[in-house]
């Protein structure tokens, strides 16, 4: 199976094009930015076996697969074991090419035609660096005839390791079922508030949080360097999963909030873009690392 390897200066990428356009290693200086990827004998199984993989074209469950848009009624298919509500999309469960790559810098492609999902679209992957940076800009194009809604977000995991904590700043929750599909909005708890940071292993969350002030940062004691993960201007929600017996947790910068398509008749924010045919949209996220006081 085709892997990518990028470097630039302490930045090592390596990427699974064929497993859902997954991140399958991601270190800076040596240290895991995010987790590595899992094998099971030996290979990688799925994209929830990587360290990221892209959600596109939208993030989250739609509860049931079912969503009217346009007059027309929509209806996905399972597509994670038995679970009742579809997730992330049909990307992470694809395959994506090579369209460019050099030495530190890739991108990778996915064409969707047509079928439960109605809408022919492609998306792509762009990795770059900077000296203190990975940047990942995500993008769709709606290739159909009719206008499609959609939006966009990445998957990272991040390994627990002993104590991490994350910091980060949100004004709402979306309180949820027990199968997170989203009930109503409301304040932040204060046992939720994650602006002086929270340690993961204290909690126990898949938690669609909003008005994320765009910055998350994430911090492992005895590491050298800390990860403060950035989202563009449309990445108003954060997804946090913390698994208490999982060695790993995901903090998800995500354009739509969960079940967002049946919630656009509504009045709140659910950060669904419609795109016209032909039309383009992108998000950035930026994995930073800053250096830890005494540690670097």
């Amino acid at each position: 199976m085709e892997t990518v390897s990028l470097v630039q200066d302490q930045w090592r990428l390596e990427l699974m094009p064929e497993i859902g356009g997954s991140i399958s290693l991601c270190t800076y200086h040596g240290q895991d930015i995010m987790r590595r990827a899992s094998l099971k004998n030996g290979a990688a199984v799925e994209a929830r076996d990587m360290a990221c993989f892209p959600l596109v074209p939208f993030s989250n469950r739609i509860e049931h697969g079912i969503f009217t848009f346009e007059g027309s009624r929509i209806e996905l298919p399972r597509n994670m074991d038995d679970h009742p509500h579809p997730l992330h999309g049909q990307g992470w469960r694809g395959a994506w090419e090579v369209e460019a790559q050099e030495e530190d810098r890739a991108v990778l492609l996915y064409r969707h035609e047509p079928d439960s999902w109605p809408w022919r679209y492609e998306s792509r992957q762009d990795f770059s660096f900077t000296p203190d940076s990975l940047v990942v800009r995500l993008s769709v194009t709606n290739l159909a005839a009719r206008p499609m809604p959609a939006g966009l977000g990445l998957h990272p995991y991040f390994p627990k390791g002993d104590g991490a904590t994350l910091t980060a700043k949100f004004a709402y929750l979306w309180a949820s079922t027990a199968q997170q599909i989203p009930i109503r909005l409301i304040d932040l708890p204060r046992e939720l508030d994650f602006s002086r940071g929270l340690k993961i292993a204290d909690l126990d969350l898949d938690h669609c949080f909003a008005e994320w002030g765009k910055s998350a940062v994430i911090e492992w004691p005895g590491q050298p360097y800390r990860v403060n993960m950035q989202g563009d201007n449309n990445l108003d929600f954060l997804v946090v999963y913390t698994p208490p017996k999982e060695n790993f947790f995901c903090v998800e910068g995500v354009e739509n909030m969960n079940n967002a398509f049946n919630w656009m008749s509504s009045s709140v924010n659910t950060g669904v873009k419609i795109l016209a045919p032909g039309e383009s949209h992108s998000v950035t996220t930026i994995f930073q690392v800053e250096p830890v006081r005494g540690m670097s």
